[in-house]
């Protein structure tokens, strides 16, 4: 799960996602060797998430993942530098570099704060 809140035109995005930790630097911008993924956890399946990989099996039908495999939560189908697991989480299009079509990799809109379900969000004023 992921908030956004936006206070005194600065974007902060706070990313929950099960099994995984971002963590924002002193200046509340994180990094991409900041984030631990929870993909093939050595958890058994659950009826809901067969391969224990944290997505469930409908969501990775409907993407085109296979759901006994747990390592495609780790893929990153659409070179953004977000995995698969990151993306469903996010909101945002596992195949698509660029979910909000602003021109921005979502990778890089999640590392500078603005949000990649919003072509308007933008880098915040200095």
């Amino acid at each position: 799960m992921v908030w956004f809140t936006r206070f005194l035109k600065v974007s902060i995005c706070f990313l929950f996602v099960s099994g995984c930790a971002f963590k924002a630097d002193s200046h509340g911008v994180g990094s991409q060797k900041q984030v631990v993924e929870s993909g093939d956890n050595g958890k058994t399946g659950t009826a809901d998430d067969t391969d224990g990989d944290g997505i469930p099996d409908k969501i990775e039908k409907a993407w085109g993942l296979d759901p006994n495999d747990p390592s495609d939560a780790r893929e990153d189908l659409d070179s953004d530098a977000l995995t698969n697991l990151e993306e469903i989480n996010l909101g945002t299009n596992p195949k698509n570099a660029d979910t909000d079509g602003d021109g921005i990799l979502d990778g890089d809109e999640v590392l500078n704060g603005t949000d990649p379900l919003d072509a308007t969000s933008g880098p915040a004023d200095t």
